[in-house]
């Protein structure tokens, strides 16, 4: 790999199969730094494999895709989820471009969005988010599957917040807790022992899960749990 890395220059120039092999490199590292657990390193390997891709490819590839997935995931369990929501909005922006805006797979990835987005405490966009994704459920699930019966109640749980005005502890918080970091780690500095977001929120959230990998390298299939 660091031979590898040290043949990229940041003009890309060179054979596109030999640069989107090691775009695939990066990705395969970043698979192996997830089963790990040690997402700092992950986000290194995936912000690399993204640079190539992107560059070689374009904004909306398909391969881009998984890349971002796994970033967004990375962040999210580093909880520097202000870089988690971009990457998941990227995200879906190149899933619609490819897939568009109704297909089945965009409500997972607002599902992520909703998540993170409390997190941040943006209780406005998420709720709008939470709509689109019950819009879409709707489109493709039966009116007893349990991801509409559980949006459902996590819309009507959002409204519920927002319609109390907040406390000026929370408001101090909302304040806060976009803009803090450790100085040492970069983390966004987490103030959820306050208890700004409600347990019945809580209860009702569903973390980012990790996305399936394979190894993408020809002639070599593994899988990376």
């Amino acid at each position: 790999l660091d031979l590898q890395h040290s043949g990229i220059n940041r003009n890309f120039s060179g054979n596109t199969s030999s640069l989107l092999t090691i775009a695939c490199t990066f990705c395969n590292l970043g698979y192996v730094y997830l089963a790990k657990e040690k997402f700092d390193n992950a986000i290194e390997a995936f912000s690399e494999a993204l640079l190539v891709q992107a560059a070689i490819l374009g904004q909306d590839d398909k391969l881009i895709i998984n890349t971002l997935d796994n970033l967004g995931y990375s962040y999210t369990n580093e909880n520097i989820f202000d870089e988690a929501v971009k990457c998941y909005g990227k995200l879906l922006d190149v899933q619609e471009a490819l897939l568009g805006p109704f297909h089945i797979d965009i409500a997972a990835t607002l599902e992520k969005l909703i998540y993170i987005n409390i997190k941040l405490y943006n209780w406005e966009e998420a709720c709008d988010k939470l709509v689109r994704m019950q819009t879409i459920h709707e489109m493709h699930l039966e009116e007893d599957d349990v991801r509409i019966v559980q949006t459902d109640k996590l819309i009507q749980a959002v409204y519920d917040h927002l319609n109390i005005s907040p406390s000026i502890k929370d408001a101090l918080l909302m304040s806060l807790t976009q803009n803090i970091r450790n100085p040492f780690n970069k983390k966004m500095v987490d103030f959820s022992f306050l208890g700004s977001i409600p347990k019945e929120i809580k209860d009702l959230l569903s973390p980012p899960r990790k996305p399936e990998n394979s190894s993408k390298m020809p002639g070599l299939v593994v899988t990376f749990e």
